[in-house]
């Protein structure tokens, strides 16, 4: 099993168990009846009063392998901030079998809450890789400052192979993820089955998104981006980065500006893209934004496949299109449902070659809209009209493509299984392609 993803999502499921370490790994354990002159062979074990008080004393304990389990509780203060400029943050191996994992312990609620100008988690300094964090709250209620305060989840500087996983990240003053390029490409990050929400929580207009994201070769996979002050996912890069980035399976709603606009902008979109390379937007579900999905200066070879983009109307007469199109190289838009947009299906304000085939813009017969199942009905327009294309070979629920007879367009193949929503993963695994 590979650290990174296969770039297409072309290659054999392998199933990856997240504690998978190597023999000589070490569990150590945070918790709130804990001391941290404790030494961090007491941190080992599970009598919790022999374990450290605070998360920085329990990553100061780890090596390539180990894990750090953090016991129930809400947890302030500085020493709680997982920053790798304020402490030493050691770095995994590989993701696979070799990583540092720091997480939630299971069964417990994990809440982190920085004081005001301090991010949850941030990996700058020594340029941290291989590092999984997983089943933490990030909780940024005590932010103040909009758009500079410190984002929930940071990464620069080169921080490369690090996943985070089943986070909770909200309430931020700011955004509640940042990747960004400053200071050195940090790519190759995964961001997996996480809530991002109630972000930008200011009157100030695009004050903070679900995921500003700048860098290169990043899995945006299973996400619940909702109720941020501007766009759900903005991937605006500076020249040369910003490139083969997958946003997939993500379901993206409830994103748009509110309270008083001031300096900060009027629109907002569930997804933008802007500049990059063959970056590949798929089987999301994207609904009740003021806008779809924006493709916008200079993005070349945006792949824009099998998404269901709907009721996008915006708020207070103020939606925008399903998919707007403006002062962009190249764009190829197939096998989308764009239905019931504020502004229209596909929009293009000028620009350059648009490729486009397979997209439903009339009623697709969901089976239960008022509710945001999106699933298809069996009569549906949208049944056997898709193309193949490998770079989706299967649904939102992960129902093989196609089910019966052709690709269905949109997100979900109708006859897949599985539920309307996304199926329960057990705490230590996860289906990676």
């Amino acid at each position: 099993m590979k650290s990174t993803f296969d770039r297409g999502g072309l290659a054999a499921l392998s199933l990856l168990f997240m504690a998978a370490v190597p023999a000589q790994a070490t569990t150590y354990y945070v918790s709130q009846s804990g001391n941290d002159a404790n030494s961090c062979t007491a941190a080992r074990s599970t009598a919790q009063d022999s374990q450290k008080l605070t998360i920085a004393a329990g990553i100061a304990c780890l090596s390539p392998g180990d894990i750090l389990y953090i016991h129930g509780g809400r947890y302030g203060g500085v020493s709680n901030v997982m920053d790798s400029a304020l402490i030493k943050m050691p770095s995994g191996i590989d993701l696979a079998a070799g990583a540092i994992t720091i997480a939630g312990i299971p069964g417990e609620t994990v809440t982190i809450a920085p004081p005001d100008g301090y991010p949850g988690i941030s990996l700058t300094t020594g340029s941290p890789h291989h590092l999984i964090f997983q089943d933490l709250i990030i909780d940024m209620i005590n932010s103040t400052v909009p758009i500079s305060n410190p984002d929930g989840l940071y990464l620069s500087s080169g921080a490369h192979h690090n996943r985070f996983l089943r986070l909770e990240i909200k309430n931020n003053a700011s955004s509640g993820v940042h990747f960004s390029s400053s200071g050195g490409a940090s790519g190759y990050n995964e961001l997996l089955d996480c809530s991002i929400h109630d972000n930008g929580r200011t009157n100030l207009g695009n004050s903070g998104y679900g995921i500003y994201l700048s860098t290169s070769n990043n899995l945006i996979e299973g996400n619940d981006f909702f109720a941020n002050n501007g766009y759900g996912v903005h991937l605006n890069p500076l020249a040369g980065e910003g490139n083969n980035n997958i946003i997939r399976n993500n379901r993206i709603h409830a994103n748009f500006v509110h309270g008083t606009v001031g300096g900060g902008g009027t629109t907002s979109y569930g997804v933008v893209v802007i500049k990059g390379d063959r970056n590949l937007v798929s089987n999301n579900l994207i609904y009740g934004n003021q806008g779809g999905i924006l493709i916008y200066n200079d993005s070349t070879n945006t792949m824009i496949y099998n998404n269901t983009i709907t009721d996008n109307l915006g708020h207070a007469g103020g939606g925008e299109a399903g998919i707007n199109l403006q002062y962009f190289v190249s764009v190829d838009i197939r096998n989308n449902i764009i239905f019931n947009n504020a502004n229209g299906s596909i929009v293009n304000n000028g620009g350059g070659t648009v490729t486009q085939s397979n997209n439903l813009m009339t009623d697709p017969s969901f089976m239960d809209a008022p509710s945001k199942d999106f699933r298809l009905q069996s009569g549906s327009a949208a049944k056997d009209r898709g193309m193949f294309l490998a770079e989706v070979p299967s649904d939102f629920l992960g129902a093989p493509r196609p089910q019966a007879g052709a690709y269905d367009i949109g997100a979900y193949e109708y006859g897949s299984s599985q539920s309307a929503q996304p199926p329960t993963v057990p705490s230590n695994v996860r289906l990676v392609p």
